[in-house]
């Protein structure tokens, strides 16, 4: 997904970084919003959407345009 996605956006530099499995990368969301480093980006359960509602970071995006890629 990523190759294809720098292909089709070559001015857009992406470091995708496998964090484990989603309680993992959760954790280490997590972390990183209560450390003031929050990832532009990641993938998480939809379970877990309140939880980041919670703690005021989550951004939403207006998706015209944002995903033709796919």
């Amino acid at each position: 997904m990523t190759e294809e996605f720098s292909k089709a956006n070559p001015d857009i530099k992406i470091d995708p970084v496998y964090t484990g499995n989603y309680n993992q990368t959760m954790q280490k969301v997590q972390t990183a919003v209560l450390g003031g480093n929050p990832p532009d980006i990641a993938v998480i359960e939809i379970s877990e959407l309140f939880s980041l509602l919670a703690m005021d970071s989550i951004s939403l995006l207006q998706f015209t345009g944002y995903l033709q890629f796919l």
